[in-house]
């Protein structure tokens, strides 16, 4: 009698019959990867891990990264892994690496696209997304980092982004001078995590550990960052919270703590960007800020670029006419510039605390910007928003300010 046994060789040959011919030659395509492979060639390359405690200020990336043969890092943490290692081996091995940022580009890519809403994968890649923010020398690779921000907080529904949002995202400034102060205040919540952790538990939790744990576990993601590191630094905590929990209730409360924690981290992302040394970086974090919030936080997006809020001169009594007080970027600027056009007279009319408003902002790229393109792209841009002719003269822009400001002052609608 012949005993049944499977052969994965088998299985794989009848796998391949003529209707999944095309299937194995796409799974057989150079570039086809898996999720979980796609993040250990990342890590590979960049030399991180979660469970680091410290890391280098700045990233390296190495010349080769870990990569399973064939099909194994195709069908890499799915069901079928186990029966493509069989065929193929499981071993990782060294690859060389030809050029270094398009690797990593590729990567942060196909992370991206494999998270596809899944909360868990979207912390992770956040986690790798931010750090190549944060510590990557190169200004393309951060301004695609900003980009990616942009579509994982699509993924966990941020598609409305208003400036009372952006700013309670924001925060209010931390120093180092409080990090003492927070790290006194973890100590204790740490205890307490410590002894209901899920996979150091002793025994099944009752109900009070349970309440405890909860309670604890939303005040550790209340806590205040110290900056985009801090925000950061508290994901692969939550994710591990949120990957062993087997409780049902700790386990959903785990994935809503890890999605706000993300959140908060992608948005502080953002806002880091605002003060790059690059324009293109600064660009793309106003491109991705603005495709979320639009209309509504262009005044808050304003009042980060103003150098005399964001204390980004030490010119305390410059007018506010002086050029350049927006940004040295005439790109930047240009962008600033394309958002006004979806403005109407009322929100033009805003602004977010003491900040130059959409019209203050046009007005002065009108009549005092360096480059003329700029100020043209301004006068049609007002043009536009108060739904006159551009008579390609600046006397027009002046005469209708003049009238703005003394409407404003009487408390009248102005850019009527």
């Amino acid at each position: 009698m012949n005993s049944l046994r499977f052969d994965p060789l088998t299985a794989f040959a009848r796998s391949c019959r003529p209707q999944g011919l095309l299937l194995a030659a796409l799974c057989l395509a150079p570039g086809c990867t898996s999720y979980e492979s796609t993040k250990i060639e990342f890590d590979s390359l960049a030399g991180i891990n979660e469970r680091l405690l410290s890391e280098a200020p700045t990233l390296s990336y190495a010349d080769s990264y870990l990569a399973k043969p064939g099909l194994a890092g195709t069908f890499d943490g799915s069901v079928f892994g186990d029966i493509v290692e069989a065929v193929f081996g499981s071993e990782r091995r060294q690859s060389k690496v030809v050029e270094k940022g398009d690797f990593v580009r590729k990567r942060m890519a196909w992370m991206v696209e494999f998270c596809n809403g899944d909360r868990v994968r979207i912390a992770e890649t956040a986690w790798r997304i931010l750090l190549v923010l944060e510590k990557d020398g190169s200004a393309l690779n951060r301004s695609l980092a900003n980009e990616h921000c942009g579509t994982l907080l699509k993924q966990l529904g941020i598609g409305a982004l208003s400036a009372e949002m952006a700013q309670q995202l924001l925060g209010p400034r931390q120093s180092r001078e409080n990090a003492g102060a927070l790290r006194e205040a973890l100590r204790p919540l740490l205890g307490v995590l410590r002894r209901t952790w899920p996979g150091k538990r002793k025994s099944v939790l009752e109900a009070a550990e349970r309440r405890n744990h909860a309670r604890v576990l939303q005040a550790f993601q209340e806590l205040p960052p110290l900056g985009l590191a801090g925000a950061r630094d508290r994901l692969p905590v939550l994710l591990e919270a949120t990957r062993d929990e087997d409780i049902a209730e700790l386990a959903e409360l785990s994935a809503r703590l890890l999605a706000k924690s993300t959140v908060l981290a992608l948005m502080r992302g953002l806002f880091l960007s605002f003060h790059d040394s690059k324009w293109s970086v600064r660009d793309s974090a106003v491109k991705e800020v603005w495709d979320l919030g639009g209309a509504s936080v262009l005044p808050w997006l304003l009042a980060q670029f103003d150098k005399r809020q964001s204390g980004r001169t030490d010119g305390a009594d410059l007018p506010r006419t002086t050029l350049r007080l927006i940004d040295d970027s005439d790109e930047l600027r240009r962008r600033l510039i394309q958002c006004c056009w979806s403005l109407d007279k009322e929100s033009a009319a805003l602004r977010h605390g003491d900040a130059l408003s959409p019209f203050k902002f046009l007005h002065d790229t009108a009549i005092y910007d360096p480059s003329p393109s700029l100020r043209f792209l301004a006068r049609e841009a007002l043009a536009h928003v108060l739904e006159r002719e551009n008579d390609r003269r600046t006397l027009w822009v002046s005469t209708w300010w003049q009238d703005f400001v003394s409407l404003e002052g009487s408390g009248q609608q102005p850019g009527r």
